[in-house]
């Protein structure tokens, strides 16, 4: 049992507040409702200016034991496990109920439910879930609450170094009752002017350069990215991948029939071009993949391209690559790997170089064209047809045809012609009398400038053909060439007995038949039959013309 031990105790005023003046020694506890005086002469308390039942003012060092987390050195009354103690050099530390709550380490960290201080603020959420019920606050590590009033938010600041100015921050804006909000996020790009550069909007959209939903062409889209005339940024996305590896960056889209198959004409997604009509916002292209009907080992796809054409208002297919790699242009269902299909429909090939030419291969109301420099923009154009890396043929500017890299005008083909003409047997170059002619047949091809003319005639008399007259063949298809009486062998010519050949005055359509084996001696109508309704005259006849 403790003890008072003093030399006397006087109760001068007889208020009940007695004075020792040898001295109080107490050892042990001292328990009272009040105190008067200084404390000046008081050992171990220090100079205080007035202690008194629930108030302890002290302008000196007030020195206390390190406490545990069990018995912590400062507490409230009736609470011991409850309170502030010291662990360890420069730390302070908080106790609840005997367990440590959070603390102050020694370079000024602060951690709540650890230990373990590793940031300027540390927070241990173990035991903490917030997924099971995502509306109760009390689940958090870190609870944010703000104010009421539509507009209004809270949120995190990231200053500099005094924290005098904002750079950055993320805040939770109120959009009305319920709990409703958007969450944005601010940077700053000069000095104190935090800007809001995104947004998850209340309804799970993100918005990248704006704060507010806009809807285009019907589309309310989850992910919208918005370039204001305030900004030197473009409204674009960037995907990069930056690594030595076969991997690669890429944009997926995703279409999911929750695990049932995509069926002919479902779009798995598109790429759509819209823009301001004035008054609101259309789509004028669009780039789609649409699926034929697939099945469990065969995923058949096709690739669309549209356009919207003037005076239009929506888009029209244009293109379609076929899930068997044809490719249509002008039509939706290609049957071969280049399919062309429209009025008058052409491939244009352009030169840009020094020589401007365009090329065109075109099907125009049904013939094949294949146009070089139609523009006439070149001196020299030529179609060259190549294989195995040399040239076989080539049509020249002046419209002739070489071969095997020839490229000499000289030596083209520079014409082909097949058709007919009309023999006449005469007695004379021209008027004179010729024979009755029951058939004249006559045909004839023509290369370059050699001509091969077949002919057959045949009589029923030689009508005024006198037999000494020399026989003459009228109406060749082309004038011989401009040389004096070329002589051309025809071969055995019917029924003249023996080797013929003609002699064809230059530039004209007529000659005269001389036997071969003696060429100066030419044929005559007494060689003829005077009726001959058969086989009549006929054979072959091959010379040069102009």
């Amino acid at each position: 049992m403790s003890k008072i031990q003093v030399d006397s105790i006087v109760n001068n005023d007889d208020t009940g507040a007695p004075d020792c003046p040898r001295g109080l020694t107490v050892t042990g506890v001292v328990t009272a409702t009040s105190y008067i005086g200084d404390g000046s002469t008081l050992t171990g308390i220090g100079q205080t200016v007035d202690v008194r039942t629930n108030s302890l003012v002290v302008s000196g060092i007030t020195t206390v034991a390190a406490g545990s987390t069990s018995a912590p050195s400062i507490t409230p009354t009736g609470d011991s496990n409850t309170g502030i103690f010291f662990p360890s050099a420069d730390t302070i530390a908080f106790g609840e109920g005997g367990v440590e709550a959070a603390r102050i380490d020694s370079s000024g960290r602060f951690g709540i439910g650890t230990a373990s201080v590793t940031g300027k603020l540390s927070i241990d959420g173990s035991g903490l879930d917030p997924i099971p019920s995502l509306n109760t606050a009390s689940n958090y590590a870190v609870a944010l609450y703000g104010g009421s009033t539509t507009g209004s938010g809270n949120g995190i600041a990231f200053c500099n170094d005094n924290g005098t100015a904002v750079g950055g921050a993320i805040i939770h804006i109120d959009q009305g009752s319920n709990n409703l909000g958007d969450l944005a996020f601010y940077t700053a790009a000069t000095s104190n002017s935090p800007t809001e550069r995104m947004r998850i909007d209340s309804n799970g959209r993100l918005l990248v350069g704006t704060s507010s939903n806009t809807t285009v062409a019907g589309k309310n889209s989850t992910i919208q990215v918005t370039r204001s005339s305030s900004t030197s940024l473009n409204a674009s996305i960037l995907i990069r991948e930056v690594e030595q590896s076969t991997s690669y960056p890429a944009l997926f889209i995703n279409k999911n029939r929750q695990n049932n198959a995509m069926q002919s004409d479902n779009r798995l997604g598109a790429v759509e071009f819209a823009g301001d009509t004035g008054s609101s916002d259309a789509v004028a292209a669009r780039i789609s993949a649409d699926a034929d009907a697939w099945s469990g080992s065969s995923y058949p796809t096709s690739l669309k391209f549209f356009t919207t054409a003037s005076g239009s208002t929506s888009p029209t297919e244009r293109m379609r690559i076929t899930s068997a790699g044809y490719m249509g242009l002008g039509t939706n269902n290609p049957s071969a790997i280049l399919d062309i299909s429209g009025n008058n429909p052409a491939i244009e090939v352009d030169h840009t170089g020094t020589n401007s030419q365009r090329a065109f291969v075109q099907n125009n109301d049904g013939t094949l064209r294949i146009r070089q420099d139609p523009d006439n923009s070149g001196s020299s154009s030529a179609i060259t047809f190549e294989v195995d890396a040399s040239e076989k043929a080539r049509i020249l500017a002046g419209g002739g045809i070489t071969f095997n890299g020839d490229t000499a005008a000289a030596n083209a083909l520079d014409d082909y012609e097949e058709g007919t003409w009309t023999p006449v047997i005469a007695d004379a170059d021209t008027g004179g009398n010729t024979v009755t002619h029951v058939v004249q047949n006559g045909l004839y091809t023509k290369v370059g400038n050699i001509v091969t003319a077949y002919f057959r005639a045949t009589w029923s008399s030689l009508g005024s053909c006198a037999s000494g007259s020399l026989i003459r063949i009228r109406g060749l298809p082309y004038s011989a060439k401009s040389n004096t009486d070329q002589y051309y062998y025809t071969g055995t010519l019917v029924p003249i007995d023996g080797p013929t050949t003609v002699l064809i005055t230059g530039n004209q359509t007529h000659g005269i038949f001389y036997d071969d084996n003696s060429p100066d001696i030419a044929q005559t109508f007494a060689a003829l039959p005077s009726s001959n309704t058969g086989n009549g005259l006929n054979g072959t006849i091959t010379y040069l013309a102009n």
